[in-house]
C-alpha cells in the first residue's frame, strides 16, 4: 500500500502511476494539515507515504514503520514558477536531524538504478478509495469507456482540464486513464479560485473539462465565468447529479451545456453519461456507458460491468434513480420507471 497524500500536482501522478508499475495499490487522501495527514497514515499503515513538506513530521510519527517521502510541489517545474512559489512565500521541505523522512529529490535518485518492474495480473489490487479496491482492470476498463464516450476526439491533439480530486476514482481514472489513452495534455489545477479556471481555459484551451459537482457549484454564481472565453471546450462533463437551477445558473453564465453523468462509490470513472456529441437531456444522468448494466432494486438503481467493485459484481448507484423510456436515467425521484 503507497499512500498519496498530495493535491493534484505532477508529483501526484508520477507516485501513483509509479505504485501502479511496482504493483503496489494507491491509497489517495486528501493532503489535509498534519493531523488529517497522520490520521490517513495510521489508518492506511502503508509501505510509502508521499505527503506535503509540513506533513511529514506528523506522518513519520504516526506510522514510524513506513517510509514517508516530503514532497516540494515546487519541485520540478519550471524556473520560472518556481521563482513565482518562492515569491507567493511557498517553501521547500527541509529535512532537520532525527525525522524519519526522506524528500523528493532524494527519493528519485533512488530510481536511477531501480531493477525491471514486475509483471502484474489485471486482476491484482491496484487503488483502494472510501472502503473500495478496484484492480488494475477496473482502472483499465473505466479508462476505455470514457475514452470511447469522446467519439470525436483526436489522440495526440487535445487538451483535458481536470477540476476534480485526482484521489477520487474519477478524477483519478479521468485523469491517469482516459487522458492518457488520448495522448492528451492534462492540465492540473491545485486548490483553485475561479479565476484560476478562467484563466487556464483561456490560455490551454481544453477541449474536455472532467469536474465534480462542487466545482459547478463554486462556478455557477461567479460574475467571470460570464465573461471567459470558454469555445474550446466541447463537452464539461460533470460526474455527480446537479439540481436543475444550479445547472441552468451555470449553462447561462458560461453558455455550456453540462454533460451529467454519474459514478458511485464502488464505480471507476462513471457508469452512465449524457452522450458527449448527441442529445443531452435535462434531468437525467445520461445512458450506460458501453458495458455497464443497469437494474432497479428496491426503488433504485443498481450497476454491474467492467469498471465496478461491487462485492457481489454489482455497486448502488442511484437511490432515487429512474430510467425513463427513452433509456436515459433520470435523477427526478418522481419519474415514473
Amino acid at each position: 500500500r503507497v499512500l498519496v497524500a498530495l493535491p493534484n500536482c505532477p508529483h501526484f501522478v508520477a507516485a501513483a502511476l509509479g505504485a501502479l508499475r511496482a504493483g503496489a495499490i494507491v491509497v489517495p487522501e486528501d493532503p489535509g494539515g498534519p493531523a488529517d495527514v497522520a490520521a490517513a497514515v495510521a489508518r492506511a499503515t502503508p509501505r510509502v507515504a508521499f505527503v506535503t513538506g509540513d506533513c511529514a513530521s506528523a506522518a513519520a510519527d504516526a506510522a514510524p514503520a513506513s517510509e514517508i517521502v516530503a514532497v516540494d510541489t515546487a519541485h520540478d517545474l519550471p524556473c520560472h514558477v518556481r521563482l513565482l512559489v518562492r515569491i507567493a512565500g511557498g517553501q521547500r521541505a527541509r529535512r532537520r536531524r532525527g525525522d524519519r523522512w526522506v524528500v523528493w529529490p532524494s527519493w528519485l535518485d533512488r530510481g536511477k538504478a531501480a531493477s525491471e518492474r514486475p509483471v502484474v495480473s489485471p486482476s491484482a489490487p491496484a487503488l483502494s478509495v472510501a472502503g473500495h479496491t478496484f484492480s488494475h482492470a477496473h482502472l483499465g476498463s473505466g479508462a476505455a469507456q470514457l475514452r470511447s464516450w469522446l467519439t470525436d476526439a483526436i489522440p495526440g491533439d487535445e487538451t483535458w482540464l481536470l477540476l476534480t480530486g485526482l484521489g477520487t476514482p474519477f478524477g483519478f481514472v479521468a485523469g491517469l486513464g482516459a487522458a492518457f489513452a488520448l495522448r492528451a495534455r492534462l492540465a492540473l489545477l491545485p486548490p483553485w479560485r475561479a479565476e484560476d479556471v478562467v484563466d487556464a481555459i483561456r490560455y490551454l484551451r481544453p477541449s474536455w473539462v472532467a469536474s465534480s459537482a462542487s466545482a459547478i457549484e463554486r462556478l455557477a454564481d461567479d460574475p467571470l465565468l460570464a465573461r471567459a472565453d470558454l469555445r474550446s471546450v466541447r463537452a464539461w462533463i460533470v460526474s455527480e447529479p446537479i439540481d436543475d437551477d444550479r445547472a441552468d445558473r451555470f449553462e447561462d453564465a458560461s453558455g455550456l451545456p453540462l454533460c451529467l453523468g454519474v459514478g458511485a462509490p464502488g464505480v471507476a470513472g462513471l457508469a452512465a453519461c449524457n452522450p458527449v456529441n448527441g442529445e443531452r437531456v435535462p434531468g437525467t444522468v445520461g445512458t450506460p456507458l458501453p458495458g455497464v448494466s443497469v437494474r432497479a432494486r428496491g426503488g433504485g438503481l443498481d450497476v454491474s460491468g467492467p469498471n465496478i467493485a461491487g462485492d457481489d459484481g454489482w455497486s448502488a448507484l442511484l437511490r432515487d434513480g429512474r430510467i425513463g423510456p427513452d433509456g436515459f436515467i433520470r435523477t427526478d425521484p418522481g419519474m415514473r420507471p
